[in-house]
């Protein structure tokens, strides 16, 4: 089968010169280095965001560490009237992150990952820093994904914050080590 420049041989997709993989509902580029996800990703089941371990009010109900969403269930109740901030508004990094690996789903792995930026003080006035923040999301964080996180975030030049043991790290430039210290 032939259109558009691509071909469909078993699980091996041909898109113009790239190879594609695909596995569990997702298309990975073939490489002999890293596997990336390239097709957009879907919550799914997970509903990591709304358990509580994110901080917001939704509809007037409050929802924060150890309080989920009031709308959850097994899903959300309001799921087409949700609103805006922080339901809508809210973009999990692993939805985002083509290089974040399929078993990196917060419902997997047990982290919720979010990009975030502030604002820190900078000789020309305030300067915006982005960083990725780690939070654990039901149980302790396993070193094996924080050892993923924290070698992407190196490799990419990324800050990243995260909590262990009731103290917060950070890996990352100058600036943004710096703004912990403050």
């Amino acid at each position: 089968m032939r259109s558009h420049g691509m071909g469909i041989r078993g699980n091996v997709v041909t898109v113009g010169q790239d190879r594609l993989l695909h596995n569990y509902n997702y298309c990975y580029k073939v490489s002999m280095t890293l596997s990336l996800p390239i097709y957009s990703r879907v919550c799914g089941d997970c509903t990591k965001c709304c358990e509580g371990w994110l901080e917001g009010r939704v509809h007037g109900h409050p929802m924060h560490r150890g309080r989920k969403c009031f709308y959850l269930e097994e899903t959300c109740q309001i799921y087409e009237q949700r609103p805006e901030n922080p339901c809508k508004n809210y973009n999990c990094a692993w939805l985002l992150e083509d290089q974040f690996p399929a078993w990196l789903k917060p419902s997997l792995s047990g982290v919720v990952v979010t990009k975030r930026s502030t604002m820190a003080p900078a000789m020309d006035g305030m300067k915006r820093i982005d960083y990725y923040d780690i939070i654990e999301a039901g149980g302790k964080l396993d070193s094996s994904v924080l050892n993923w996180l924290l070698h992407w975030a190196i490799d990419n030049k990324l800050n990243v914050a995260y909590e262990l043991e009731g103290k917060v790290h950070v890996v990352g430039d100058e600036d943004f080590k710096g703004l912990l210290n403050r």
